[in-house]
């Protein structure tokens, strides 16, 4: 489509964060792209190093107008859309669609048969948090590595097996083995499962291969498709049950659950959140977890070895930084009940969610996808 065809057939539209349609006449198109920079100055060197990264948001400066008989009350209606705080979605003539934040409004009534408005509007990212990044994720994956090896150091130096630490450590890989077979039963569980029962057998004569085969059980859920919440809640589960298995044998306990909560960890910064809850969720879950653990071994007056200590505290922590950023960058739920009958298609594009998200979110059912009556709650993210 030629630039004359685009400017006489695409209108402005302007969707506010209410999920209203504005359609103002404009004029100028202008964007400002900027990039992230970095200056760096060196002591008897002239001029100065520049890096640059990505580039920001681009910014759009604006001049519209409603115009006519109505342009007041026009006006006035859009003006109380931009109380909203979602994004704008902009379908301009020259750059397609844009998703903006507005940072500033003039608005003229200098000529009378117009509103007229002048201001910024700044590109924003979509609102969905993207999974943790891979920096995060390999950094966890590090300490999770330097953990296992410290626990296996401290549990061989530590521990003398008898007789009677036998039947808890089968029991316990046992149970580990039935919380996770509810996240998902695969052949493969079951041959780790194998593994760690028989080498719990073997305990007396190779506590090496058990406590490897075991922290292998472990590591299983982030092999495996599930939500999170579902993920920690097992693991909770399973820290939880080996406290009361392997009640006075603290060494097998503490080599146990310090691998499951380091598991939990690596699942919850790999995993994709959507919205503020569910990030908020699983740190409310690491820390219940954590907790449990640090109860466990108060209560035996346990202390535990100080590095192994000193490391899981930092993947606890590096964990909870992490999913405390996502969950401020993750939507927010709201809970409305709407007034008037509707339909699943109309509520979605007034809140400005994905359909079939927004289907999922508030368990509509076929009728109501048709026709949701008045008084009902809905649920939705911003």
């Amino acid at each position: 489509m030629s630039w004359i065809t685009k400017i006489k057939e695409v209108k402005l539209e302007i969707i506010t964060g209410d999920g209203k349609r504005y359609t103002p006449l404009w004029k100028d198109a202008t964007k400002n792209i900027n990039f992230n920079t970095e200056g760096f100055d060196f002591i008897g060197k002239d001029g100065t190093h520049v890096e640059r990264k990505n580039r920001s948001g681009i910014q759009f400066p604006f001049y519209f107008l409603f115009q006519g008989d109505d342009h007041l009350d026009e006006a006035k209606e859009f003006e109380e859309s931009t109380l909203d705080k979602r994004p704008w979605v902009i379908s301009h003539p020259f750059y397609d669609d844009i998703k903006v934040q507005p940072l500033s409004l003039e608005i003229s009534n200098i000529n009378y048969n117009t509103t007229e408005y002048r201001g910024i509007c700044w590109e924003t990212l979509d609102d969905r948090f993207p999974a943790a990044s891979v920096d995060i994720t390999t950094t966890i994956f590090e300490q999770r590595d330097t953990l296992a090896d410290l626990s296996q150091e401290s549990f061989l130096d530590a521990f003398n097996p008898v007789n009677s630490d036998i039947q808890p450590s089968v029991v316990g890989a046992e149970s580990v083995s039935k919380n996770f077979s509810i996240i998902e039963n695969s052949e493969n569980l079951k041959n780790l499962t194998r593994d760690a029962t028989s080498k719990a057998l073997n305990l007396l004569s190779a506590p090496d291969k058990y406590i490897l085969a075991a922290q292998s059980l472990i590591n299983y859920p982030f092999l495996v498709a599930q939500t999170i919440e579902f993920k920690l809640n097992k693991i909770k589960d399973a820290v939880e049950s080996l406290i009361s298995i392997f009640d006075g044998k603290n060494e097998l306990l503490d080599a146990n659950c310090t691998t499951l909560i380091s598991e939990a960890c690596i699942n919850a910064v790999d995993a994709e959140y959507t919205n503020r809850t569910e990030a908020l969720n699983s740190i409310v879950l690491i820390d219940e977890t954590f907790d449990l653990l640090k109860n466990a071994f108060d209560s035996a007056s346990y202390n535990q070895n100080n590095e192994i200590a000193l490391q899981l505290d930092i993947i606890v922590n590096t964990t909870v930084a992490n999913l405390i950023e996502v969950a401020f960058n993750a939507k927010q739920e709201r809970i409305v009940n709407i007034s008037e009958d509707s339909n699943a298609v109309v509520l979605a594009k007034r809140y400005d969610v994905d359909f079939d998200e927004f289907i999922n979110q508030n368990d509509f059912t076929i009728d109501e996808i048709i026709l949701v009556k008045k008084g009902r709650n809905i649920r939705y993210f911003v």
